[in-house]
């Protein structure tokens, strides 16, 4: 798990081994957004300023992408490594997409007409845009909104959260996005997660957290933050929400949430090695 301080860093990482959740402050001198890899051994963290830290097999290098803006996504595969991005606020919204080729990056496109925030094998999603890969260009789609994380089950069965001012999920059904049911979600969707014949799970603003069994989004009864949950991911038969104060000034810090079998609240502790 990464995050850091979004005033401009340090970038952290939290790791989970199944007993204990330990925390690597100063990973990196900028805050980290996301994390990707393709196999146990080999993973990719990108983040403000065009960071992209690389892990192989424990060992950790700097490939960062030449740009300043900000990478919010990233996706590895055993072929290549996507990144995405773009600059966001003092009147720029534009998006980046990136791809490193094992040697050095190519600029496969700057200065999107919105900010990209995450990829998924080949998707893209980003602030009023999105694209897909089709091997040799990018293809632009018809705008769904403001979506923020895209995930898929297969395929032809893409899923993609947003909204500005309530709850978005879309599908990709016959070439287009179409908006699925938020029953029972009032606030804007940051993360989801889903995989191949798995349950849609999804963490948004103001604690929300929940999870589409292919009839009806499930909640806990009451929520157990106000803070805003930026991304979730289930690991083995547990499922971890994270997030912070996502856009606040002056009150920087970072939450966790879990769901799982057992009853279970580690203590943080500083990882030693």
């Amino acid at each position: 798990m990464v995050g850091g301080d979004l005033g401009g860093g340090p970038g952290m990482m939290l790791h989970w081994d199944g007993e204990t959740l330990c925390r690597e402050p100063d990973v990196t001198d900028r805050a980290l957004w996301w994390i990707h890899g393709h196999s146990a051994g080999e993973w990719f963290a990108v983040g403000e300023n065009g960071t992209v830290l690389r892990s192989i097999d424990g060992t950790r290098s700097r490939i960062d992408a030449p740009t300043d803006a900000t990478l919010f996504g990233v996706w590895a595969s055993e072929e290549e490594l996507w990144v995405a991005g773009g600059h966001v606020g003092g009147g720029l919204n534009d998006g980046e997409i990136w791809r490193w080729n094992g040697v050095h990056w190519d600029a496969i496109e700057t200065g999107l007409p919105g900010v990209i925030f995450k990829v998924w094998d080949g998707w893209f999603v980003g602030q009023d845009v999105s694209y897909r890969w089709n091997g040799t260009t990018l293809e632009p789609m018809e705008s769904a909104g403001r979506l923020l994380t895209v995930r898929g089950r297969g395929e032809d069965d893409v899923w993609a959260v947003g909204g500005l001012t309530g709850p978005l999920v879309v599908q990709h059904k016959d070439g287009a996005w179409v908006e699925q049911d938020t029953s029972g979600l009032d606030q804007p969707i940051n993360g989801i997660w889903t995989d191949e014949g798995e349950d849609i799970w999804v963490a948004g603003n103001y604690g929300t957290m929940a999870h589409w069994d292919g009839t009806r989004w499930l909640r806990p009864s009451e929520p157990l933050t106000t803070d805003h949950l930026h991304a979730v991911w289930q690991h083995g038969e547990e499922t971890w929400w994270l997030g912070g104060d996502l856009f606040s000034v002056g009150d920087n810090h970072g939450i966790v949430l879990r769901h799982g079998e057992r009853a279970l609240r580690p203590e943080l502790v500083e990882c030693t090695d």
